[in-house]
């Protein structure tokens, strides 16, 4: 049996320039890498999200080496939070927002393309 995965490139609500009101909902950037307290240090938003980027370039570039598929994700979703509730995780319309990219991504891939003519 032919096994085949897909890499998704992973995006994030952290940005260069982020609201006070975006900055109050992160919690994934800190030294320990939660937020437990109020005014722990913290990575500022345009540090982590520059370290996302050279986390998903690397990906996608082993994918190319490797010949393996990967959805550039993060390309495709703002980082708003009419996406993200937090650093990562999505509010209903971000959740369906993948959804939907994710299904198009799917069958215009092969084999499941060929579930389209059916």
């Amino acid at each position: 049996m032919d096994e085949k995965g897909e890499f998704v490139a992973q995006p994030m609500l952290w940005k260069a320039e982020m609201s006070q009101s975006e900055l109050d909902l992160l919690s994934f950037g800190g030294p320990n890498f939660f937020r437990l307290k109020r005014g722990m240090p913290y990575y500022s938003g345009a540090a982590l999200a520059q370290a996302m980027e050279i986390y998903n370039e690397a990906l996608l570039e082993v994918c190319r080496v490797r010949e393996v598929e990967c959805v550039d994700l993060a390309k495709m979703l703002p980082s708003t939070t009419d996406v993200y509730y937090d650093d990562a995780h999505y509010i209903e319309f971000g959740a369906s927002f993948v959804a939907d990219r994710m299904t198009e991504y799917l069958l215009e891939t092969m084999p499941l393309s060929d579930l389209r003519a059916e």
